[in-house]
């Protein structure tokens, strides 16, 4: 009977089918027949026969209704595979009055896979319900028709011999929606027009509708048999548009009562994933979207083109409009198979805003740190490459790019490093700038942001800035050249000044005055939230006459001997401070040697230890086990040793480098005293 035929459903899944009133007649017959071995695989044969099957779930009010199966498979030659045939004439059955009619023919899969299959179809989703038992909560409706007809052989469609091939028929999809509480949001395809010819299928129209996001969609796929029969590359071309696509609505767990109800940029990070691109498929797409969120990003006037081939995607032409700003971006994602997805992009950027964009990317914060207290606008032409992490963030120490960035105006406050370089000048102003005409180059490489000397006033005073940025530790060097002049400089230095001025005139019958200016060198360490600061005043007589007279050196001599002990103080804790910087490089090189050799040894460790599992598993027979697991064993033995082996030369080279780390500091002290 069917229902005797059902019953071989396997265990897992029988309880769906508890209960169930069935009706109508069966056949099952199979053969297994010859020898099974690493070498050998038998013959087989599989027939299926129902007649007039039925089957009804218990407080259904509809049934499915009419099955009428016949089937087989046969493997004449287990050795040769290629002799199989899949020979499905009738497959027919009504869910609640929607027919389902299907054939299918399959010879030579190996050699020249040779098919003929049929499928008519039409099913109104919302009767499902009352046929099939679905989950709580889910709804489907909707409808499908399907009518298909492929018939042909592979060598024809390699030969693009497509006279000889038969593919024909469409489906339609209209109104179909799927709704359920666990998910954030209602799916919904307004439309879906597939059509198929030998050469390729056709997407005359999409329009769809997820949560509030809308997409439409037309375009063709070729090589569409091939793909099916023999996993080859498929190649489409396509056009995307979309009046709004809120991403935020793909990645977070739970439904948004409001639209302005948007997760937290942490919590939509943790959800993101890594998005991978496929390996066989070949897509060109066109893409215009009027408006993206993304996170708490919004982007407008989306326009570009995308290639997608071999785990790569390329960006071409890419102008979006956000922050304020224009981005133009040409570039690559791609995905290898056995490491991090990598990024690789040219940006051009204008008029975007500084504050802004500190706060929607995370690494324009760890290149710029300045920006999160700056109020303006940057243009920026860079280039930038990296590696990317689980949550599709830039690993650091991995960036590495170079660029040029522009400001008109921008207005800087509540920055530490401001903060303190006005209490060191005693110019309580200088905490809260307004700079303008900023032009500098800068570049990434090795985890640090290096900045090449540009020029700029502060609060007046022209000055040239460079220096660097760590990336992962926040550390900073930097230095600040000017020529402060003397009626700026703080009121303690300033009457020295014009005492020793004084002096000089009287002395050596000059004329200078305090509304010269003293040149002062100023270096930032330390990191950004906690920077320290060192000056170093110029010498105010770097402009007298090489004729001053002996006693303006004796008039000085004293004075100097006290700025020349602030110096020796300043100078020591400055090569303490190297050398403290020198153990802490010398530490993080130490701990990067142990974490790459872990990662290598553990990786060799996992493969050894997968091989040696598959040599268990392979293995037929008690005699073969046993032998297969002596060898796993000695795998697995073999494998502790290297790792362990691994570690310890990782461990004695860290060491070696932490150990002349310490001379060197010990030698920069030392030549200082």
């Amino acid at each position: 009977t069917f229902g005797q035929l059902l019953s071989l459903v396997p265990a897992e899944f029988a309880t769906d089918l508890e209960g169930v009133e069935t009706s109508g007649n069966a056949i099952f017959k199979g053969e297994i027949k010859g020898s099974y071995s690493d070498i050998y695989t038998p013959s087989c044969l599989l027939e299926i026969e129902v007649e007039e099957g039925r089957f009804n779930y218990p407080d259904l009010p509809k049934s499915v209704e009419n099955v009428q199966v016949n089937a087989s498979i046969k493997i004449p030659d287990g050795n040769d595979l290629d002799k199989t045939t899949v020979n499905i004439p009738r497959f027919y059955l009504e869910i609640a009055e929607n027919p389902i009619d299907l054939s299918l023919t399959l010879k030579t899969p190996e050699s020249d896979p040779e098919i003929d299959f049929k499928a008519q179809a039409k099913v109104i989703l919302d009767q499902l319900a009352d046929v099939i038992p679905l989950e709580k909560d889910n709804q489907l409706k909707g409808s499908i028709n399907a009518d298909i007809s492929i018939a042909g052989k592979m060598s024809d469609v390699e030969n693009e011999n497509y006279e000889a091939i038969n593919a024909t028929g469409q489906i339609i999809a209209q109104q179909l929606t799927y709704t359920n509480d666990s998910l954030p949001y209602d799916m919904e395809v307004e439309v879906a027009y597939l059509s198929f010819s030998p050469a390729n299928a056709e997407l005359t129209q999409f329009k769809a509708h997820v949560g509030k996001s809308d997409i439409a969609a037309s375009g063709r796929v070729d090589n569409y048999l091939a793909y099916a029969l023999r996993d080859e590359h498929l190649h489409g071309d396509f056009a995307i548009s979309s009046r709004l696509m809120n991403l935020n609505e793909f990645m977070s767990s739970e439904k948004e009562v409001e639209e302005e109800d948007q997760p937290s940029q942490e919590d939509s990070k943790e959800e993101v994933g890594v998005i991978e691109v496929p390996e066989n498929i070949d897509f060109e797409v066109n893409a215009d979207i009027d408006r993206m969120i993304y996170d708490n990003i919004e982007m407008k006037n989306i326009r570009g083109e995308m290639h997608i081939q071999n785990r790569a995607a390329e960006l071409r032409n890419l102008n979006i409009k956000m922050l304020g700003g224009i981005v133009k971006a040409n570039g690559s994602y791609t995905t290898p198979p056995s490491s991090q997805p990598l990024i690789d992009f040219d940006f051009d950027i204008v008029g975007m805003g500084i504050k802004e964009a500190s706060e929607a990317f995370n690494t324009i914060d760890k290149l710029a740190p300045i920006s999160k207290s700056c109020s303006g606008a940057f243009s920026t032409k860079m280039k930038f490459k990296a590696a990317l992490d689980d949550r599709m963030e830039p690993i650091e120490e991995t960036i590495d790019g170079s660029g040029f960035l522009q400001t008109d105006e921008v207005f800087i406050e509540k920055f530490e490093l401001l903060n303190k370089l006005a209490h060191e000048l005693k110019i309580d102003r200088l905490s809260k700038q307004n700079i303008q005409d900023v032009n500098l180059s800068y570049q990434i490489q090795n985890g640090k942001a290096i900045i090449e000397p540009f020029k700029v006033k502060i609060d007046g005073i022209p000055a040239e800035i460079s220096g660097e940025t760590a990336l992962l530790t926040q550390e900073i060097n930097y230095t600040m050249k000017m020529d402060l002049p003397l009626d700026r400089i703080p009121e303690g230095l300033s009457r020295q000044a014009t005492s020793l001025i004084d002096q000089l005139n009287n002395v050596a019958g000059t004329n200078f005055s305090t509304s010269g200016s003293i040149p002062i060198n100023i270096r930032f360490t330390g990191t950004i939230e906690k920077p320290t600061i060192g000056t170093n005043y110029g010498d105010v007589s770097h402009n007298t006459k090489e004729n001053v007279k002996e006693e303006i050196k004796e008039t000085v001599k004293e004075e100097a001997k006290e700025l020349i002990e602030n110096v020796k103080e300043d100078t020591k804790a400055a090569a303490k401070a190297e050398a403290d910087k020198i153990m802490a490089e010398a530490q993080r090189e130490a701990d990067k040697l142990i974490a790459n050799a872990k990662k290598a040894a553990d990786q060799g460790k996992d493969l050894a230890y997968k091989e040696a599992k598959k040599l268990e598993n392979d293995a037929k027979g008690p005699i073969t086990k046993a032998a297969a697991r002596l060898a796993a064993d000695k795998i697995r033995k073999e494998s502790d040793a290297a790792h362990l082996k691994t570690m310890n030369e990782a461990k004695k080279k860290s060491d070696t480098i932490l150990a002349e780390a310490k001379k060197k500091a010990d030698k920069k002290i030392d030549s200082i005293e």
